[in-house]
């Protein structure tokens, strides 16, 4: 068989079943026609009636269901007799309600020869039978068996109603007709409410409806601006009043949600989210997670708001984390918003996917993520603090490349602020904080950082940290500076006569009567400015520091212009350092300061003159310090 000709046989098999579905509706609406004109003057139904009813019902349950609605759509006292009949049932029941609401889901089965153009009407009316049905025994068991898509059906007849009331002329006439023969509300989203109560009430759900009355939920249902809110309230008093039937709900609103985007989703959306919990996240967790973040992320903060919490809630489900990487971009964006809610719920979603140790980060996300977490180190809410510190060692522990790779610099810049935050009042933070900085000094290779981490000396980490932070960095393209021999302290070279401003580190000031080192007045007095008075040559220096001045520490600024010296800088001019070039140093016979000499050093007055007990700097490499006459 060809395609063409498989093809022309599935399209006259469907014509076939077509025309047969034609013929049965045919059929059946003119049967209950009959039977309803038969109970237009009877009190009560017989037993052989009865017995068609059933009958009827069990063959063509979706059929009954529509020719009745079209026949009756008030509800009638003859049409209330045949629903009652049909319920006697037990299996004409259970198939009548998921016809009943497929109609106020507005997919009617049958619908083109039924209600062509009416959908709005016939849920209106499938509204009211369920109204009238509810209080009846014989559809108890059928009600308790579909409760939870009636609620939900319910529900989303309230949506509906209230965010479009009917717009035709004929809706309207139709709902005026209603409610003014069975004394029904005027507005139709407050009918939905009225059955949905009376609904909880015939399932032994009155103490529930006592406590949603207190919460004046029902109210804010009805209001366009608040029904998003009141939706989730509603869910959160069903989670906990009505827990077994939440998973089925939760489930049903899925499916209605899935390939559709209808204008009462974001109330939809708030009932959904509350639910998640309660809902199977392996098998419905991808449906699940394509609706929540569908328009991610959204103009609306409302529905972001709902988004995020949704997200939340999926992350925690390992097998869904592979699908929420995919969301990285816009996770990111939301961390730089300035609702701390909005950035703990990204940061909560962002610290459940990366809880697979096994799945590294690229280094380009990894940096991109690490800088937008920076800031919230110090943010106002203690557990934006918490959670951003925490991902960030997780950033580091899962990042692809360690060292120098992109994510040095900010790791470096983290040092600081996390060092505050080791301090913090909140333990959980100070103890994330430290835990983030032995991350750090790993990721960066300091080991000397990382004993004093694990050692938990502050103090001495401290002075590490301002040590690292006032060597001078090199430009790109640029040498190190290099150290001195004796502690490894970076020293300042003085730039040269020849060398000028072409050096790659020059002095940070210059001094009014300073001699340059190797420049051809080295040891000459300089001409003072005016309003100065004329002082004997001294010693080049690298700084203006007086000896008075020199700190206790090898590497301590200058407190005038803040330049860094070297350590040779402070010996007495009776000691000098070698620097030359391949000779190793010649100590000098008096320690360096940093030892238990120092105190005596700074407590001793200085026996030479001004010259002599001025500091000497550390010459440049390959050069020498001239000493000045005196």
């Amino acid at each position: 068989m060809s395609l063409t000709e498989g093809m022309a046989n599935s399209n006259s098999q469907t014509q076939a079943n077509s025309e047969t579905d034609i013929m049965t509706a045919r059929t059946v609406l003119a049967t209950v026609k009959d039977i309803l004109e038969r109970l237009a003057s009877c009190d009560t139904v017989d037993a052989e009636l009865q017995t068609d009813i059933v009958s009827l019902t069990e063959k063509h349950p979706a059929h009954v269901v529509m020719s009745l609605l079209h026949c009756a759509p008030l509800c009638d006292r003859a049409a209330t007799l045949m629903w009652r009949a049909m319920g006697t049932s037990e299996v004409a029941a259970k198939e009548v309600l998921p016809a009943l609401l497929s109609v106020l889901e507005k997919q009617p089965p049958y619908s083109t020869f039924f209600c062509s153009g009416d959908e709005a009407i016939f849920a209106l009316a499938a509204t009211l039978v369920l109204w009238r049905i509810a209080p009846m025994s014989e559809w108890h068991d059928a009600i308790l068996l579909h409760s939870p898509q009636l609620f939900v059906d319910l529900l989303l007849q309230i949506f509906t109603t209230t965010e479009q009331m009917p717009e035709d002329a004929e809706t309207r006439s139709f709902w005026r007709v209603c409610w003014e023969e069975h004394g029904l509300p005027s507005d139709p989203n407050r009918f939905a409410a009225q059955t949905m109560k009376a609904l909880l009430s015939r399932l032994g759900f009155d103490k529930k409806l006592v406590a949603l009355e207190h919460t004046q939920v029902w109210d804010a249902l009805l209001c366009a601006d608040t029904q998003h809110e009141a939706a989730g309230l509603l869910a959160r008093e069903m989670r906990h009043g009505l827990s077994p039937l939440c998973p089925h709900m939760a489930s049903h609103l899925l499916s209605l949600l899935i390939g559709k985007q209808p204008r009462w989703e974001l109330p939809a959306l708030a009932f959904l989210v509350e639910l998640l919990e309660c809902l199977d996240l392996s098998q419905h967790g991808p449906s699940a997670l394509w609706v929540v973040s569908r328009h991610l992320p959204s103009e609306c903060r409302d529905r972001l708001r709902l988004q995020l919490r949704g997200l939340v809630v999926l992350s925690k489900e390992p097998s869904l984390s592979g699908e929420i990487r995919s969301l990285y971009q816009h996770l990111l964006e939301q961390l730089a918003d300035p609702d701390a809610e909005m950035v703990w719920m990204t940061l909560s979603v962002l610290t459940h996917v990366l809880q697979d140790k096994d799945r590294k980060i690229p280094s380009i996300t990894a940096l991109k993520l690490a800088e937008a977490l920076l800031p919230h180190f110090d943010n106002d809410n203690s557990q934006v603090q918490l959670l951003s510190i925490q991902l960030f060692s997780k950033v580091m522990e899962l990042v692809v490349e360690e060292g120098e790779g992109p994510l040095t610099r900010i790791v470096s810049q983290s040092l600081l602020p996390l060092f505050l935050r080791w301090h913090d009042e909140n333990l959980h933070v100070a103890k994330a904080s430290h835990k983030a900085l032995l991350c750090a000094a790993r990721f960066l290779r300091r080991t000397d950082l990382e004993e004093l981490l694990t050692k938990e000396q502050r103090m001495k980490f401290a002075q590490s940290l301002v040590r690292t932070a006032r060597e001078p960095q090199p430009q790109a393209g640029e040498a190190p500076c290099p150290r001195c021999s004796v502690c490894g302290v970076a020293a300042v070279s003085l730039p040269s006569a020849a060398a000028g401003a072409a050096s790659p580190h020059p002095a940070r000031c210059s001094l009014p009567w300073a001699v340059r080192a190797g420049s051809a007045g080295a040891g000459r007095r300089e001409r003072p400015a005016e309003g100065q008075s004329p002082r004997r040559a001294f010693a080049p220096r690298s700084c203006c520091r007086t000896r008075a001045e020199q700190p206790s520490t090898c590497a301590g600024p200058c407190r005038a212009c803040r330049a860094r010296s070297g350590p040779c800088e402070r010996r007495p001019s009776g000691s000098s350092v070698s620097h030359e070039p391949g000779v190793p140093p010649r100590l000098p016979a008096r320690p360096c300061p940093g030892s238990g000499s120092r105190a005596r050093a700074a407590a001793a007055p200085p026996a030479l003159g001004a010259a002599a007990a001025l500091p000497q700097p550390c010459p440049p490499s390959g050069g020498s310090v001239r000493q000045g006459p005196g």
